[in-house]
Order: structure tokens, then C-alpha cells, then sequence
């Protein structure tokens, strides 16, 4: 996966998944920019956010800091990536539609 821009699409998700909604990013401009600008709308539906591609530690948890009503963990998403068809981050994928 790399910084990019996705289509909306409909999400493939079973109709009974009760999982919570998850955004896949990187340490990357258009990531920072796209947590600002969607925090508040991440934090309110409860989404975990992976940080998929990230240089370091300190730029980790320079992340957290700057958006610390987010649930930010570290994580590769490569499965996921292969799962959903996914090539681009920033991404917010739930029940209903792969966005960004």
C-alpha cells in the first residue's frame, strides 16, 4: 500500500459483522492531513486506526499526540489490503462502504 486516493465503494463485509470501523494510513502528508481533517468523525464512530507504514517510533508517537482521541496502533496491513482489493491509503473501511 502507498499515500494515494481510493474510490468510494461499496464494503464486501458479511451483514452480521459487528466489528468496529478501521482506518488503515501511513506516515505520510496526505495521512496527517486526512486524520485532521476526519479525528472528530474517526473518534465518534469508535474506529481503530492503523498506522501501517510508519519511519519510526518517535514519529509514532508523534502521531498519537497530535490525535489523542484516536485509537492508533502500529500494525501492518497487507491482509487486509489483499482482503478488501485496497492499493492506497488513507482509508476508513466499515459495515457499509470503503471510503476515504
Amino acid at each position: 500500500m502507498s499515500p494515494g486516493r481510493i474510490p468510494l465503494r461499496q464494503s464486501r463485509l458479511p451483514k452480521g459483522w459487528r466489528g468496529r470501523p478501521l482506518a488503515i494510513v501511513g506516515d505520510d502528508r496526505l495521512s496527517w492531513r486526512w486524520l485532521d481533517t476526519h479525528a472528530r468523525q474517526l473518534q465518534a464512530l469508535g474506529a481503530r486506526v492503523l498506522v501501517a507504514e510508519v519511519t519510526s517510533q518517535t514519529r509514532f508517537m508523534a502521531m498519537v499526540r497530535a490525535f489523542p482521541g484516536l485509537r492508533l496502533a502500529p500494525a501492518p496491513a497487507d491482509e487486509l489490503a489483499k482482503a478488501f482489493g485496497l492499493t492506497h491509503w488513507p482509508v476508513l473501511i466499515s459495515r457499509e462502504w470503503i471510503e476515504q
